[in-house]
């Protein structure tokens, strides 16, 4: 499988974890899209721990919810 950010090609257990489309750092969502098999367990390890907490904190979006 090639992941969607890095375009590296993995084999499928590099492929655990769920890339959530929203957030779960602007809250836990019933039905809350999420890819699955599409971003390398990597990948997602880093947006989660960088561009997810930005968004988070230092948004508008983020500091009002």
């Amino acid at each position: 499988m090639k992941c969607i950010y890095c375009l590296e090609e993995k084999e499928s257990p590099c492929f655990k974890g769920r890339e959530h489309i929203l957030p779960e750092s602007f809250g836990r969502f019933k039905n809350n899209f999420t890819l699955h098999e599409r971003v390398c367990d990597k990948c997602n390890h880093i947006f989660g721990i960088t561009f997810e907490t930005i968004l988070g904190r230092d948004t508008i979006e983020g500091g009002t919810l």
